[in-house]
């Protein structure tokens, strides 16, 4: 059944940055209280926007860390759900 929340996961996560000029960002994915590994580094040359995917391998908790210098905005985040089977 579909319905059920332990059939799910999350497939992907989408982030939608904003980085000033000579800014840098850093973004770091942590699973289920392991280490963190970082996903992506970022710099902008000139003020830019990044779309940045995030494929989780699955895992019952996951942290997101965005570290930087300058100024950087979330200006959104998606995430998109997958269905897995009973086994």
């Amino acid at each position: 059944m579909r319905e059920l929340p332990d059939h799910k996961y999350m497939s992907k996560v989408q982030l939608y940055l904003e980085l000033d000029t000579g800014a840098e960002a850093t973004v770091a994915l942590r699973r289920d209280g392991g280490t963190w590994e970082t996903v992506a580094q970022l710099s902008g040359a000139e003020k830019r926007r990044f779309t940045l995917p995030i494929y989780p391998r699955r895992c019952d908790r996951m942290e997101i860390r965005l570290t930087g210098v300058g100024h950087v905005r979330l200006i959104n985040w998606n995430k998109c759900i997958g269905y897995g089977s009973e086994y």
